[in-house]
């Protein structure tokens, strides 16, 4: 076999690497990551950001300088010669996955298995029924239930 089909060959081989990486990252990116136990009502499907670091092999040229002899004075001239190594390189990735996560205007409950209404100000006396409205207990009224 001839250097040029060697090169060829192990060109193809890390092209066939690299895509192979990159189909399982994106093989993976198809996935739902779901948080454990988030579920019920209020409960909203998200995207979320995360980066993925994948490291790939690339065959890089470099330029490599030998002396031999020659009808010169001094008798040694500068040769030059291609030649390749293979480098591993490693780069950040930037991937998207859906994850569950409490719809806007809710937050988890202490069990951080369910979603509960979540009201700026507290509601004194009276409870958080919705987004930013309280229902007060008997007797009690405004806003954040603190008129009596």
């Amino acid at each position: 076999m001839s250097a040029i089909t060697v090169t060829y060959c192990k060109l193809f081989a890390q092209l066939f690497t690299l895509l192979s990486i990159i189909n399982i990252v994106y093989s993976n990116d198809m996935l739902v990551s779901l948080s454990e136990g988030l579920d019920g009502p209020n409960v909203c499907k998200k995207r979320e950001n995360y980066p993925v670091e994948v490291t790939t092999t690339e065959l890089q040229s470099y330029q490599e300088r030998q002396t031999v002899w020659c009808l010169n004075v001094p008798p040694r001239c500068s040769s030059y010669q291609i030649k390749h190594r293979t480098v591993n390189k490693t780069r950040t990735l930037m991937k998207t996955r859906i994850v569950r996560a409490c719809c806007d205007g809710y937050t988890e409950n202490p069990n951080g298995d369910g979603c509960i209404p979540k009201c700026t100000h507290d509601c004194e006396h009276g409870k958080c029924i919705a987004p930013e409205k309280c229902k007060c207990e008997q007797g009690w009224g405004g806003e954040t239930c603190d008129l009596n």
